[in-house]
């Protein structure tokens, strides 16, 4: 039995074992980690959202084995509860004894509970000769069958210890139990003979087949919800356009689901875009917890933000919480809500936003240039010169935070984490400059830029540039840096003087 000093996740769950105990084992992690974990799954936080946002306090678990931990803890919570089922119905049934109780509350799988409760659940309903024998009869048939008249049913009641409606039976049937219990003995020999031929669609097999559908129903089970919960880190980890991203899309964000996601499109559809994260707290069943798991992972994009046919993208003034009585207060409180935040593009979560503030502030940088050049060029340079427990203590926030801070403020707007795993970084069917013809389309990595153009190793033996005239992509110009991973359009080969001239075609992002 744990200490309640140190069990801490216990909440007399009515086990002899906590699960961040049984956790810690199993997957050798620090306990005060996977008791952090197994609290913050219980308050209903996602793994996207803890992996992300709450990594300091599970000693950054990856999420590949976060996920894992979270099947596995639903697991025991299923025992947990299968085993309180299973001691209060042996209570009532008047069969726990402090031994089986021990075994239970002992138990950490589903086999171990069935093990111990299979041969206490009540029985079906059998036969009268079962029945029979099983309250003690076949030692009464032999004086049955020797004399049927003389039985004294009262002193055999007695002796076997039967109820008033057995005995009833038994008299009203007594001429019959002697060939009824015959029969039944003969039954095992001839499914013992029975057994060493094929076997048909008898009992066994048909037990058999039961155990192997559940088992497979079982194993279907576990499958979509690991699918499911690798389907909403991929969505979440990547993140959504708040203004274009589909229903579908969106029921995979972390903290989301089918109905909400069906809330939010109904709000664009009567209100117009979203012009900032604040505004998903007015939309109907989108409370605090909600918007605590999937803030982080939704974002506005300006140039995503197209009012619908004949509304305006001035949507309609948040009511404050309480009336106050200057009403040009509360005015202010209305505009500053619905005001564009460059914050929302970012990764950061909207708790974090006032250390973000002060940090950008403190870096003397304007939250506006967020995802530029120049800013992330900065604030990387800033990160190098600075050590982060010092700027903890200054910002009066955790360590672990200001680490994320500085993560998410070296990322463009567009980052996108899968961008590395896309594509492979050449084009394998191109080894040599000889073989490169005007048209083709390569992939490279930009080594070089330069006031005139960009570098970039397209995988041969001539490096390609991309000339500032030609770095251009939806009729804008676009800034390349160093390790982007592009695709590029050949405009002019020379072998002989060892010149690739190329356009841009495609930007991905740096590889990590």
């Amino acid at each position: 039995m744990f200490d309640q000093d140190e069990d801490r996740n216990r909440e007399n769950e009515g086990v002899r074992w906590d699960r961040g105990q049984v956790l810690s084992q199993m997957f050798a992690e620090p306990v005060w980690a996977v008791r952090n974990l197994v609290s913050l799954l219980d308050s209903e936080c996602s793994v996207p959202f803890i992996s992300r946002y709450r990594r300091e306090k599970i000693n950054e678990i990856e999420p590949d084995k976060l996920r894992r931990m979270s099947l596995a803890n639903e697991e025991l919570k299923g025992v947990v509860k299968k085993a309180t089922a299973v001691l209060v119905k042996l209570e009532k049934e008047e069969k726990l004894t402090p031994e089986i109780q021990a075994a239970l509350e002992s138990a950490q799988s589903m086999d171990e509970i069935e093990e111990i409760f299979a041969p206490l659940k009540s029985a079906s309903k059998k036969s009268f000769a079962e029945r029979a024998r099983q309250n003690g009869l076949e030692a009464l048939v032999g004086e049955i069958e020797r004399n049927v008249e003389v039985v004294d049913f009262a002193a055999f009641a007695e002796k076997f210890k039967l109820d008033g409606d057995i005995v009833s039976h038994l008299k009203a049937l007594c001429h019959e139990l002697p060939v009824l219990l015959k029969c039944s003995r003969a039954a095992p020999k001839a499914s013992t003979a029975d057994s060493k031929k094929e076997p048909s669609r008898g009992d066994k097999e048909h037990g058999r087949g039961q155990d192997s559908d559940r088992e497979a129903m079982k194993f279907e089970k576990k499958l979509e919800k690991a699918l499911n919960c690798v389907a909403e880190e991929c969505v979440s980890f990547v993140g959504v356009d708040l203004n274009v991203a589909d229903e579908l899309l969106l029921q995979r964000v972390s903290g989301l689901g089918p109905a909400k996601a069906k809330k939010i499109l109904e709000w664009r559809r009567q209100k117009g875009p979203f012009i900032n994260r604040q505004q998903l707290r007015l939309v109907k069943d989108i409370g605090a917890k909600t918007f605590e798991q999937c803030a982080g992972f939704i974002k506005i994009n300006p140039e995503t933000i197209v009012p619908n046919q004949g509304q305006n993208t001035a949507a309609e003034p948040v009511e404050p919480a309480q009336k106050t009585a200057k009403k040009p207060r509360a005015k202010k409180q209305k505009t500053e809500a619905y005001a564009l935040d460059p914050l929302d593009q970012t990764h950061v979560h909207p708790e974090s936003y006032d250390v973000c503030r002060r940090l950008i502030a403190r870096m003397k940088l304007d939250v506006n240039s967020v995802g530029k050049r120049d800013f992330i060029q900065q604030v990387s340079q800033y990160r190098k010169e600075h050590r982060l427990e010092q700027l903890a203590d200054a910002l009066e926030t955790e360590v672990a935070v200001v680490r994320s801070l500085f993560e998410f403020l070296q990322q463009r707007t567009d980052f996108d984490y899968r961008s590395a795993f896309q594509m492979p970084l050449f084009r394998r069917d191109i080894r040599r400059a000889e073989d490169l013809r005007v048209g083709d389309l390569l992939t490279g990595q930009v080594e070089n830029v330069t006031d005139f153009g960009a570098f970039v190793d397209c995988g041969v033996s001539i490096t390609g540039l991309i000339h500032t005239s030609k770095m251009r992509l939806a009729g804008r110009q676009v800034d390349l840096e160093i390790g982007d991973r592009v695709v590029v359009k050949v405009e002019r080969v020379d072998v002989g003087r060892q010149r690739l001239a190329v356009s841009l075609s495609q930007r991905c992002q740096p590889v990590p």
